[in-house]
C-alpha cells in the first residue's frame, strides 16, 4: 500500500503549490483592477466549476501538473469599450509586472511562512560525523578520516549534515579551496579541500556528500541490546542484554542502524545473528517477525532494544536549535533566500558544465519524494513542500519566454520602447521559449525513468 502514497503526495503537494502559484496572479490582478475570467487548477475537462459574483470561473480540471489564471486581455479576444478599464493590456508596464510577478512572489513567500512553522517548533539534527572516507576520494586525498567532527567550512559553522550537502552543492567546481575546521581526537584541526574538479551528477545530486566520498556517521548506538522484550522473538530465540550483534546472514553489523536495517528486509524469514557474548562469539538463528507500518508495507522485527544513550554521548551526538518568533522567521527568510540562490547557482553550473543535465528531476521523482517525505511525517513533507515551492517561484521567474520572467522581460521591454514588440518578435520568442521548456522537461523525465528502473 505504501505506493499509494506516491501519487498522493504528488498531487497534494503539486495541488497546494498551483493553487498557492495561481492565487498570487490573481490576487494581485483584481487588486489593480484587471477582470480575472477563470481560475483553474489543473487542465483538461472541467471536473468542477463554480462562479463568483464578479463572474470569475473557478475550476478544478482533470489533469493536476499545472494551473492558470485567465486574464481579461484584448491580445487574446475583443474587450468592450464599457471593459477598457478591466483589460490587462492596458494597464501600466509598472501593474503588468506586478501581476506577472506575483505568482512566484507568493511562491517565495509561502516557502518563508512554511520555514517559519516548522523552525517555532524547534530543530533536531544529527551532528556530522564522519563513519567511512572513500579511499581515492576527495575527502581522502584532503586528510579527512574516521570520526572526524565536521565544525565549520570556511568558517561558517555547520550545523548538520544538511549544512555541508548545501556547501558542496554551492561551492562544488569553483577554483576556491573549501577550508574545513574539524575536531580530531577531542582537538581542532584545519583541512583544506579542491572542489574544482567535482562534477555534480545524478546520483550525487541525491546526496552530495557521496561526492566527497564521505559516508556519515547516521547512529551513535552500538549493536548492543539492552533491552529485550519479554515473549517476542529476541527473548525465544536467546538473545540476552549485553549481546553485540556483529552479523545478520552475510551482512556486517557496525552499529544499532545497520541491524534495524537488515531486520527489516527480513520479515517472517529466518536469519543467523553472529553475537559476541561475554567475548565469545556465538551464532543464534532466529526466525525474524512481522508487523505492518502505518504506510501497510511489512517489515520485520525481533523486539529488542539498544543500551541506552548517556546525558554526555546523547549531547555530542544529537543537537537541538530553539528559536523565538522574530528569530524564527529571520532563520526562515534567510533560508529562503539561501535556496534561492542555491538553485540560480545550480543553473548556472549547468550551463558551464559543472554540474550535469542528470540532475534535472521530473514529476516521476518529484512524486516519489513527495510520497516518502508524506511518510516520514508532517515536518520533512512541509520542508519539501518549501523546497518545492521555492524551486517553482524561482523557475518561473527566468527571463525564458512562456514562463513569467519572460513575459516580465518583453513588457520591460515595451516600456522602454514605448510600444509592444512586433507580432512575429513575440512569436519566436515564445517558440524559442516553448522549445527550451519542452527540451528540459523531457530531459527530467528521462533522468526520472533512468533513476526509477535503475
Amino acid at each position: 500500500m505504501s505506493f499509494l502514497y506516491y501519487p498522493l503526495g504528488f498531487i497534494v503537494a503539486l495541488g497546494i503549490l498551483i493553487a498557492v502559484h495561481e492565487w498570487g496572479h490573481f490576487y494581485v490582478a483584481r487588486r489593480v483592477g484587471v477582470r480575472v475570467l477563470r481560475f483553474s487548477i489543473g487542465f483538461g475537462p472541467v471536473l468542477l466549476r463554480r462562479f463568483d459574483k464578479h463572474g470569475t470561473e473557478f475550476c478544478l480540471s482533470l489533469i493536476p501538473l499545472g494551473g492558470y489564471v485567465r486574464l481579461l486581455d484584448s491580445r487574446n479576444e475583443p474587450v468592450a469599450e464599457e471593459d477598457a478599464s478591466f483589460d490587462f493590456n492596458r494597464k501600466t508596464p509598472a501593474q503588468k509586472i506586478a501581476v506577472l510577478a506575483a505568482g512566484a512572489g507568493v511562491n517565495l513567500i509561502f516557502a518563508v511562512l512554511i520555514f517559519w512553522a516548522v523552525l517555532l517548533q524547534g530543530v533536531t539534527y544529527l551532528i556530522p560525523v564522519v563513519e567511512q572516507v572513500k579511499p581515492l576520494s576527495l575527502a581522502e586525498q584532503a586528510g579527512l578520516k574516521p570520526n572526524d567532527r565536521l565544525l565549520k567550512i570556511n568558517d561558517e559553522a555547520m550545523l548538520g549534515w544538511g549544512d555541508i550537502a548545501y556547501q558542496v552543492i554551492k561551492l562544488g567546481g569553483s577554483t576556491d579551496p573549501l577550508n574545513w575546521t574539524v575536531e580530531r581526537d577531542g582537538q581542532p584541526l584545519q583541512i583544506r579541500m579542491q572542489l574544482n574538479d567535482l562534477i555534480i551528477d545524478n546520483k550525487v545530486a541525491e546526496d552530495p556528500i557521496k561526492a566527497l566520498g564521505l559516508t556519515p556517521k547516521i547512529s551513535p548506538f552500538e549493536s548492543v541490546i539492552g533491552q529485550v522484550v519479554e515473549g517476542e522473538v529476541a527473548e525465544r530465540g536467546g538473545l540476552k542484554i549485553g549481546d553485540r550483534i556483529t552479523q545478520i546472514n552475510e551482512t556486517p553489523i557496525a552499529n544499532w542502524s545497520d541491524m534495524v536495517a537488515e531486520v527489516q528486509k527480513l520479515p517472517n524469514k529466518s536469519a543467523r545473528f553472529l553475537i559476541e557474548r561475554e567475548n565469545q562469539q556465538q551464532e543464534v538463528l532466529l526466525k525474524i517477525g512481522e508487523r505492518d507500518l502505518d504506510s501497510g508495507e511489512s517489515v520485520g522485527y525481533i523486539g529488542a532494544a539498544p543500551e541506552a544513550l548517556d546525558e554526555k554521548l546523547e549531547s555530542q551526538w544529537i543537537g537541538v536549535e530553539s528559536y523565538g518568533v522574530f528569530e524564527s522567521l529571520q532563520q526562515a527568510l534567510k533560508k529562503t533566500i539561501s535556496l534561492s540562490g542555491l538553485i540560480l547557482h545550480s543553473f548556472g553550473k549547468m550551463i558551464v558544465g559543472q554540474m550535469s543535465l542528470d540532475t534535472l528531476s521530473g514529476p516521476i521523482t518529484i512524486a516519489q519524494v513527495a510520497g516518502e517525505t508524506a511518510i516520514s511525517g508532517l515536518q520533512t513533507f512541509l520542508n519539501f513542500l518549501a523546497y518545492l515551492s521555492i524551486s517553482l517561484g524561482v523557475i518561473n521567474l527566468l527571463p525564458i519566454p512562456v514562463l513569467d520572467g519572460g513575459h516580465i522581460l518583453m513588457t520591460m521591454i515595451e516600456a522602454i520602447r514605448r510600444k509592444p514588440l512586433s507580432l512575429r518578435a513575440q512569436q519566436i520568442g515564445m517558440s524559442l521559449g516553448i522549445g527550451l521548456i519542452s527540451t528540459f522537461m523531457l530531459l527530467a523525465i528521462y533522468n526520472d525513468l533512468i533513476r526509477f528502473f535503475s
